[in-house]
């Protein structure tokens, strides 16, 4: 809570901190000043794994930078936990500073993942493995629509795959997507 009479909001803390001693005893470390989560107690977190994901597939970068296909398999692995903004539908009435914290995170996921995407489809790129980048840059442009480099990396995939018409078809739907939502042509 932002705002309030601090012996009232520390009461009100104090009773619901003891309604989550019962149900969440062995998630959570409680004492009258602090709540924590147990980071040794029997759990799983989507942020832990796509970060530990992340971590391990990029150790596997090769001198130039480009993951090699055992790390596709990880990455793609790891951005499949993804499914939507951090914390999306949840919201605490009153609380402005955790509403500003979870935008924030919200964002920071947000671009790791589509950062994630990128660097899988330049490395399908650089192994020929073509197939696998086009579900990739698909995830990508779903993620973020507006990305011009995104489509243009989707029409190199449809036409290293012989899809002619699927690169011609990406190019009038990034040269409308770019004209509707930011009345530009895409660069040359």
């Amino acid at each position: 809570w932002d705002s309030g009479d601090d012996r009232r909001l520390m009461s009100n803390l104090r009773v619901l901190l003891t309604g989550l001693r019962r149900p969440l005893a062995s998630y959570l470390t409680i004492t009258r000043e602090s709540v924590a989560f147990d980071p040794a107690s029997p759990h799983w977190l989507d942020v832990d794994e796509i970060e530990q994901g992340l971590s391990t597939a990029r150790a596997q970068r090769d001198p130039s930078g480009l993951l090699p296909a055992t790390g596709l398999d990880e990455l793609s692995q790891t951005v499949a936990l993804y499914r939507g903004d951090f914390l999306q539908g949840f919201n605490l009435r009153g609380g402005q500073g955790f509403s500003e914290w979870q935008v924030v995170e919200q964002e920071r996921w947000r671009l790791q993942v589509l950062d994630a995407l990128r660097e899988f489809v330049a490395a399908a790129l650089a192994l020929g493995e073509y197939h696998l980048g086009l579900e990739q840059v698909t995830r990508w442009l779903e993620l973020d629509p507006l990305n011009e480099h995104a489509h243009r990396q989707a029409m190199r995939l449809y036409a290293y795959s012989h899809h002619w018409d699927s690169a011609l078809q990406q190019y009038d739907l990034c040269r409308q997507t770019l004209l509707d939502e930011l009345d530009i042509q895409p660069s040359a």
